[in-house]
């Protein structure tokens, strides 16, 4: 009786153990779950993410893969990865909102890899089939802590992340990779009607944002935040950017060879030692049609741009007002049209560190062209840069308004590699500049024409470079001749008599022939 009651026992702890397994969310027949939610467990990542509600945190128990993707309409749920990864190669991510009511997804110490070949999941009977991940209104997307996020392109999907007005996405401390779409990394419906962008990228607290290898990088008017972080948005086949607002915060911003626009933007703030490096890019290196500021910790360069011999290095339009601080570094060279144009307002305050050089223009300033108002540092290294039909260095326009320095002292100009001693006028035609040394011309095939022009504020057309007058070798110092001196002190002579000995008539003998003693 005791055996039988053992046994009953055993069968009825058995069956409890099963249901309660069952009851935790099915984690299958091994017993191993993939995620839960508080003390529930589940099999597969699908079943937590379907059994969510607002507000839950779907914690990672080992590497998975949604096959769903994740759809949330209105709701707040947080993916606690656990330093796990969550794969999604069928389906990617979709935030909606619901009336009202925004939603909110966010990602925490994970790696996530996004693929989806079938592109959002449907939510409210909609869905996105060419985008990887779709935020819409209001909603907001956040990775806090995540090792690497790498979106890419698989099946018709074209566009890594789709935003829709005053979405936002945050990176904190996090990695992400978009990378290799034949449309846009980074994309949105959103356009510039004059007001504050409502629609975010924040790369904050030690996160690296690595945009590449798509059409276009970030295009879209939305305001992008780069605060303690590197942002490399580069080689992209069209545009990096187009019309962003840039933040930038003690950040490292790299937007190079790109095959159209590098960093074009509406507003840019490069504040608390941020370096910028605009490099190699199909047009202009850095664009901007809004408010521009760099301060004095920060530098900015934009070298070797315009690369399909179109734009230039450095370009504000007219209704741009860019202020550049003293001790900002601002490097604009070796761009294959002009360095810096100007249309609209800009200023480098006194201190300023600019270089303008070996810029080359097929029309008109390769150095600096200005059409607006343009104020530049007194000590600003404009030379050597070269414009095949007037101002080498400078180009003012009619009209326009620029003030600027004396060459520096030690310039030496390519042209013939004499120095530099000031500026000249170089206008077209019979007009440009040419001089001589030792009377023979600096440029072959172009007549002597070596006119003075004083450093200071302009206004109305005028064509400059740095340069010289006619020049001659200096002719060699003539060497002083030696004139030997023959006056001579008298020398004391001391003479040492040695004590009387049978050598003595030979001692005395010797000292009268060198008439020491008589």
């Amino acid at each position: 009786m005791k055996k039988s009651l053992a046994i009953l026992l055993a069968l009825i702890m058995m069956l409890t153990m099963v249901s309660a397994a069952f009851a935790e969310g099915g984690a299958g027949e091994s017993g191993t779950a993939e995620a839960k939610i508080g003390d529930t467990m589940y099999s597969t990542f699908d079943e937590a993410a379907a059994a969510a509600k607002n507000g839950d945190t779907i914690e990672l128990l080992a590497d998975c893969e949604s096959k769903n993707g994740i759809g949330i309409c209105g709701t707040k749920l947080t993916v606690k990865g656990n330093n796990h990864t969550l794969k999604m190669n069928s389906r990617g991510i979709y935030v909606v909102k619901s009336d009202n009511v925004p939603g909110e997804l966010t990602f925490e110490n994970c790696s996530v890899e996004l693929a989806p070949q079938n592109g959002t999941p449907k939510v409210r009977g909609e869905e996105y089939g060419w985008a990887a991940v779709v935020i819409n209104y209001d909603c907001v997307l956040s990775f806090n802590n995540c090792t690497l996020v790498n979106i890419e392109p698989a099946g018709s999907v074209n566009t890594g992340v789709y935003y829709h007005e005053g979405s936002k996405v945050n990176l904190t401390n996090t990695v992400m990779k978009v990378s290799g779409f034949s449309g846009n990394a980074f994309s949105a419906d959103v356009k510039d009607e004059g007001k504050p962008y409502t629609s975010e990228l924040n790369v904050l607290e030690k996160s690296k944002l690595t945009v590449s290898d798509s059409r276009a990088g970030i295009t879209a008017a939305m305001k992008i935040t780069v605060e303690n972080s590197l942002l490399n948005n580069s080689c992209n086949s069209g545009n990096a950017s187009n019309g962003a607002d840039y933040i930038l915060k003690n950040a490292m911003v790299d937007v190079s060879k790109n095959g159209s626009h590098g960093m074009s933007a509406r507003n840019i703030t490069i504040i608390n030692k941020s370096t910028v490096t605009c490099n190699e890019n199909g047009f202009y290196g850095i664009t901007a049609y809004g408010e521009v500021s760099i301060d004095g910790t920060s530098s900015v360069t934009a070298n070797g741009n315009a690369t399909k011999e179109k734009c230039g290095g450095v370009r504000f339009t007219q209704s741009a007002k860019a202020v550049i601080e003293s001790d900002a570094v601002v490097e604009i060279t070796q761009n294959h049209r002009n360095g810096l144009e100007n249309y609209g307002t800009c200023t480098f305050k006194e201190g300023a560190k600019l270089t303008v050089m070996k810029n080359s223009e097929k029309n008109n300033g390769g150095g600096v062209y200005n059409e607006g108002t343009l104020v530049l540092p007194q000590n600003a290294k404009i030379y050597n840069n070269h414009a095949a039909k007037a101002g080498d260095d400078i180009y003012n326009a009619e009209g326009a308004s620029i003030t600027f320095g004396n060459v520096g002292s030690n310039w030496i100009l390519d042209d013939c590699n004499h120095t530099i001693n000031g500026w000249y006028d170089d206008d077209a035609e019979e007009r440009r500049w040419n001089s001589t040394y030792d009377g023979k011309p600096c440029i072959d095939g172009r007549a002597d024409h070596a006119a003075r022009v004083s450093a200071g504020k302009i206004e109305g057309m005028r064509a400059l470079k740095a340069a010289h007058d006619a020049q001659t070798t200096p002719p060699e110092p003539t060497p002083t001749p030696y004139t030997p001196h023959h006056h001579y002190d008298p020398v004391p002579v001391v003479v040492v008599v040695p004590p009387k000995t049978g050598d003595m008539p030979l001692w005395y003998g010797i000292a009268r022939f060198l008439n020491l003693v008589k």
